[in-house]
């Protein structure tokens, strides 16, 4: 028997040509829909990628330029220790952190004789005499 809004079988076999034209199509459309943003998460992962190695050989090249810096810096000191202290009291091998180190002792050592000396001067009266 057929349903009752329909008048014979023969419209029953369009609607159901009907629906799997449908579900044909809108199949289509997820699958064209599904690739689109498969590739474009993939172009996106690849460009994340090429950035990241972008950035690591600007970081290389940071530390090539930091490597450089920091031998000049050396070499600097070493001349500053020829120039102040001359061949015998320079001593090889000073890296320049000893370097650094040395020459903050001797700042603080005469900063605070600077300070001791101003207070002995503050202690004497107009005339030169302890007061």
């Amino acid at each position: 028997m057929a349903h009752p809004g329909l008048r014979s079988g023969r419209t029953m076999v369009c609607v159901n040509e009907a629906w799997a034209a449908v579900v044909a199509v809108a199949a289509g459309v997820f699958a064209l829909a599904g690739g689109y943003y498969g590739s474009r998460r993939q172009a996106d992962v690849e460009h994340g990628q090429w950035q990241r190695g972008q950035r690591q050989e600007a970081y290389l090249a940071l530390l090539d330029a930091w490597d450089a810096a920091m031998r000049k810096l050396t070499d600097i000191a070493a001349d500053w220790d020829h120039q102040l202290y001359g061949e015998q009291e320079q001593r090889a091998g000073d890296d320049f952190s000893d370097v650094i180190t040395a020459r903050t002792r001797t700042a603080s050592s005469a900063a605070r004789a600077r300070r001791c000396s101003s207070s002995v001067v503050g202690q004497l009266d107009v005339h030169g005499t302890a007061g």
